[in-house]
This record gives structure tokens, C-alpha cells and sequence, in this order.
């Protein structure tokens, strides 16, 4: 069924559903796309008015949510005039940090956090080349609670579109050939099946 969006002139871009499954949250934007204000936006499953969240500077496109396993905050991309970065927010203290900067690194557009520790997977370009990888980076938490990088982003396979596994022993993703499994302890990768944009179930 289509949700109905009330009270706000806003399309709804890459909706994720919170853990606990009482909201749906997603981007969109007022005004210009190319020069419109994104936002996060909340709405409950049954529709009305959707409420911002966290609105970017103007012109700072907003894309990919990837809420952490127990709700209590969640990861976007916002494209920036310095290039893509990937930002968290943490919901008790309405905080936003950034864990990755544009650098060397271009996030691409799909995210998956950890089922059970606070790391999260991407899809990204390197500059030095043109062939999607999957990064990983590990968050910790600063003195306030709030998430920041835990060291660099590390490159695990070539891909895109990773999505962990319950116990986070392995990573779903679209690969050249199809859609592969990437064993994190090994590094050893089989094909699955002909298609693209795998996600796993966040339970078993």
C-alpha cells in the first residue's frame, strides 16, 4: 500500500524502518531538488505528518538510511559542495557527527550497520579508481555518547550493496557476476545467484 504523507511537500527518498518497526524514516526535500532543503523525516507506519529530524544545509542532497540494531541512532550520506560524507544520529542527544569524510573515498549510495556491534558497510569509489569496493569503519562513542570513526574506513571486497548477516560473521553484496557472500574471517567470497541489491533478513 502507499503510505500517506501529510502536512508537507516532501517525496519520500530510500525509506528505512526502524528496528522496532514504530517508524519509518526517510528523505526528501522542499522546494528545488538542486537547490531545496533535505531532510530526515520520522513518520508512523499509518501515515500523517511526517517530522523532520535533521535538515542539511541548502543544496546538501540526503540519501541512505541505516538505523543501528536498537534504534537508538542512524547513518545517512549527505552530499556536500566538498564531496560525499557519511553522517550519524544519535536520537537521545539529537546529535549529528561525521564518521567519514569525502577524502580518498566516495560513499556510494547504499549503507547496512551492524546487526550486533556498531560498524557499518558501504559501498564506495576510491579516486584512485573507478570500480566499486565495500568499506567498512568501526564507531565508537566520544565522552557525550555520540558515535565517531573508530580508525579508517577498511576495504573488504569489491562490490556494492552490502548487507550484513544476523551475526555479523558475513556480508551479502552485489558483485560483477551476481549476488555474492563474503565471509568476514576468511575473505573468501561464492556466488549466490544471478542479481543485484541483496538484503538479509535482520534475523535468522
Amino acid at each position: 500500500r502507499s503510505l500517506p504523507v501529510t502536512g508537507v511537500e516532501c517525496p519520500g527518498v530510500q525509506p528505512g524502518w526502524s528496528p522496532a518497526g514504530n517508524v519509518i524514516a526517510y528523505t526528501g526535500f522542499t522546494g528545488d531538488v538542486m537547490n531545496g532543503l533535505w531532510s530526515v523525516y520520522f513518520i508512523s507506519p499509518d501515515g500523517g505528518p511526517p517530522t523532520p529530524v535533521y535538515t542539511a544545509p541548502r543544496g546538501n542532497e540526503l540519501q541512505c538510511i541505516a538505523w543501528r540494531f536498537d534504534g537508538s541512532a542512524f547513518a545517512f550520506k549527505e552530499d556536500t559542495p566538498d564531496g560525499p560524507a557519511i553522517r550519524v544520529f544519535n536520537l537521545s542527544s539529537g546529535t549529528v557527527t561525521t564518521v567519514v569524510n569525502a577524502g580518498a573515498i566516495v560513499p556510494g549510495a547504499f549503507m547496512s550497520w551492524g546487526r550486533t556491534h556498531d560498524a557499518l558497510a558501504f559501498g564506495a569509489v576510491p579516486k584512485s579508481h573507478s570500480k566499486y569496493e565495500i568499506d567498512t569503519i568501526v564507531l565508537t562513542r566520544d565522552l557525550n555518547g555520540d558515535f565517531v570513526a573508530g580508525g579508517p574506513p577498511q576495504q573488504v571486497t569489491f562490490g556494492r550493496f552490502p548487507s550484513w548477516s544476523p551475526d555479523d560473521a558475513s556480508m551479502v553484496f552485489d558483485a560483477s557476476d551476481g549476488v555474492r557472500i563474503l565471509d568476514l574471517q576468511t575473505g573468501a567470497t561464492r556466488r549466490l545467484a544471478a542479481g543485484e541489491s541483496p538484503v538479509w533478513r535482520r534475523v535468522a
